[in-house]
């Protein structure tokens, strides 16, 4: 018997009672909830340039007070162009996990209505 198809992409496929993501295999009656899920970007590499170029700028004499200068406002850059991810999240009676991560959040709350739909449906 083939199953109804409710989405389908190269990441995602939803049916009436199935969720495959990420190659992961979950049954829809097992999921209490979804919900779109911001996961910060990790920006502690960029803070840890950022301070030791300020520190470079304000100590060093020459050629390394303008590389310091330069890294501060690379890492400000880098922090600023360094995006969030956004993930499916599925809650069930054994916990909650992130099943599906992308930096694209109307993608994922593409994907987090239509597992929605297909609770409503089953």
């Amino acid at each position: 018997m083939e199953e109804d198809v409710i989405f389908n992409d190269t990441n995602v496929t939803i049916t009436r009672s199935r969720l495959i993501m990420s190659g992961k295999t979950y049954v829809l009656k097992n999921i209490s909830s979804v919900e779109l899920a911001t996961i910060p970007a990790n920006n502690s590499p960029f803070f840890a340039v950022a301070i030791f170029g300020m520190l470079a700028f304000w100590i060093a004499d020459g050629t390394l007070k303008w590389l310091g200068l330069a890294a501060t406002v690379g890492a400000v850059i880098g922090m600023v162009k360094n995006p969030a991810n956004y993930s499916v999240r599925l809650n069930s009676t054994s916990g909650e996990v992130d099943g599906f991560k992308s930096t694209d959040r109307q993608y994922i709350l593409r994907v987090v209505e239509a597992i929605n739909h297909a609770i409503v449906v089953m």
